[in-house]
């Protein structure tokens, strides 16, 4: 960690340009192309029920049954964003899952510096933080960007 830091320190106009710059495209994906469907509406409505009854739990033909077909970890985060920004406040989710994912490539740098050295862990940020294919999920409110 103390590395990582250091490293951010020395070469911070390097990690802010490609952060801005990660954290752009994934805006891009969630305002120009959002995906909230399928398990989308499951995790939702799970989220929902535990803030409106106190049950973990899928409504079902209007009442209210317990389940454990999910984890509770992404019904709590969305929960936790329902309860700031309103019930069925997908963007504020899909928002919150790009700056997280945003930080999430620090972790790969990190690793790359622990392994490697100074250089592989700037290549490592900038392919993992401008790398389209995993910059799309935080525009699908879905677990994976947490995972």
């Amino acid at each position: 960690m103390i590395k990582l830091i250091e490293l951010v320190r020395r070469n911070w106009l390097f990690f802010l340009l490609v952060t801005i710059a990660g954290l752009a495209l994934r805006l891009f994906f969630v305002f120009r192309y959002p995906h909230v469907a399928g398990d989308t509406w499951v995790y939702g409505d799970i989220a929902k029920n535990w803030l409106n009854h106190g049950i973990f739990g899928l409504t079902d033909n209007g009442a209210v049954r317990p389940t454990l077909i999910r984890l509770p970890g992404y019904p709590g985060f969305l929960a936790a964003i329902f309860s700031l920004f309103g019930r069925e406040h997908y963007t504020a989710v899909m928002i919150a899952q790009a700056f997280i994912d945003t930080n999430t490539c620090l972790v790969i740098a990190a690793l790359a510096l622990e392994l490697t050295n100074v250089r592989a862990a700037k290549a490592a940020y900038l392919l993992a933080i401008l790398c389209p294919f995993t910059s799309s999920y935080a525009a699908a409110p879905l677990s994976e960007t947490l995972a």
